[in-house]
């Protein structure tokens, strides 16, 4: 019997993480569910999913920042604790504030029976393909290459405070980095929205890219059969330049499984990670959190998954898809 493996990454909201368990569990097939919960973060009590069959909550959970490569390394040490662990036919990667918009077992049902190896999104930098606000749109520009993108993955960055000490210099340079960034190539000044470090950049001498080997960049959320998962850790194992180099970039978790998907013949990829994002705008950082307003264009997606719910923000939306699609059976997390 096919078996599915839901990667499930949070830190906030643990009743809601419980919700989204419960929910998973009603498939009927033999799935198994993997935590990588950050306690730096919030408290998930491991007392609740004793009695559930497996659920397992990773140990040794180092905290992953947005922006950071940690994100990467959390994603990698997990696949590689469900290679060596559990019997698997597909990961699906989600976050603690994703919900399923489809019953579980029409999901599974799906993976069971498609002739595709993997679902995840991914454009091109330099070619400008739009792939979804914030993630490479330009409104009103589509086509042309997205210079934030470039800029992320074509540099190394290290931390501004290493090569300016003096205060009133970082503060200037800090306050004129789109005139600096636009005028010359050689340097980037990045600051992340919401962040208050700032990166310093420098343009490779031997650049990891090329026609042959093109930077593809998207959402970092995917559904990936053990075969995909295969090709990474060979990948990796073969090219461990390439894990370097993306320690230096910018978002690296928005790129490095991108480039490493969709830049080979012998897996059959859809671009199309199966998730219902809604963005506000490209000035963003996150997608919008859903609320009641959201519903229809919720249940009339064909996506799998919809994201981002709040629990405390809005949960008349979730207990309308629990009554919708899941006949109730998520509205107690009790």
């Amino acid at each position: 019997m096919m078996r599915v493996v839901y990667f499930i990454a949070s830190h906030k909201n643990p009743d809601q993480v419980i919700r989204l368990i419960k929910i998973l569990k009603t498939g009927k097939n033999n799935s198994a569910i993997v935590i990588n919960h950050d306690y730096s973060k919030s408290y998930l009590s491991a007392s609740y999913f004793e009695k559930m069959n497996s659920v397992y909550i990773l140990n040794n959970i180092e905290p992953a920042e947005w922006g950071e490569y940690s994100l990467v390394a959390m994603t990698l040490r997990a696949l590689d604790w469900i290679v060596h662990h559990l019997k698997f036919d597909w990961v699906v990667f989600i976050s603690g504030q994703d919900y399923p918009i489809k019953a579980i077992d029409s999901i599974e049902n799906f993976l069971a029976n498609t002739q595709r190896d993997g679902f995840i999104n991914g454009v091109p930098i330099e070619k400008g393909v739009p792939c979804g606000q914030y993630e490479c749109l330009i409104n009103g520009n589509e086509g042309t290459p997205c210079s934030n993108c470039i800029n992320r993955y074509n540099y190394q960055y290290y931390q501004i405070g290493s090569f300016v000490r003096p205060l009133i210099l970082l503060k200037y340079l800090i306050h004129k980095r789109h005139i600096i960034n636009k005028r010359q190539s050689y340097v980037k000044i990045i600051k992340l929205p919401g962040k208050k470090n700032v990166k310093f950049g420098f343009g490779p001498l031997n650049k990891l890219f090329n026609t042959k080997f093109e930077c593809y960049k998207g959402s970092q959320w995917f559904t990936i059969n053990k075969k995909c998962i295969n090709y990474i850790q060979r990948f990796i194992q073969k090219n461990s330049n390439y894990l370097t180099y993306y320690k230096r970039t910018i978002i690296p978790d928005e790129s490095f499984f991108q480039t490493i998907l969709f830049n080979q013949s012998c897996l059959n990829i859809e671009n199309n990670n199966k998730r219902l994002i809604i963005w506000e705008s490209n000035e963003v950082k996150s997608p919008k959190l859903l609320s009641i307003n959201d519903f229809p264009n919720i249940v009339s997606s064909d996506h799998h998954f919809a994201r981002k719910f709040d629990l405390y923000n809005d949960e008349l939306v979730m207990r309308k898809i629990d009554h919708h699609i899941f006949s109730n059976k998520a509205i107690s997390v009790n």
